[in-house]
């Protein structure tokens, strides 16, 4: 399950700017069809799908296969509450969706980012 607690809130704040400065240089690596994803993964419509979702793209999007990339684009494609739903574990994955990225995108610890 996805964590997104475990950091003091003073902390957040400098830890979402370092973030941001850090994910523009991974951005500037990607190609341009895995940019518009890496957008779309960091505008989801709510605070908590961004962190998650937009900080795992940022961490696995570049290593992704082309397979794990038409995975990812499907996930992005489920309406954002349903995905984030699927993420923290609170309703059951439909086994139409329950591939390799979404296992990793479950266990995805965003937290750790938010505490460097």
């Amino acid at each position: 399950m996805a964590k997104l607690c475990g950091c003091n809130k003073g902390g957040i704040v400098t830890a979402l700017r370092e973030a941001g400065q850090s994910r523009m240089a991974r951005a500037m690596t990607l190609s341009p069809e895995r940019r518009r994803l890496l957008y779309r993964a960091m505008h989801r419509g709510f605070k908590e799908a961004d962190l998650v979702i937009g900080n795992f793209a940022t961490q696995h999007l570049g290593d992704m296969s082309e397979a794990e990339v038409e995975e990812f684009t499907a996930l992005l494609d489920v309406p954002d509450q349903d995905l984030y739903a699927w993420i923290i574990g609170r309703e059951a994955v439909p086994a139409a969706y329950d591939g390799p990225v979404l296992q990793r995108l479950r266990t995805f610890d965003v937290a750790s980012l938010l505490q460097r």
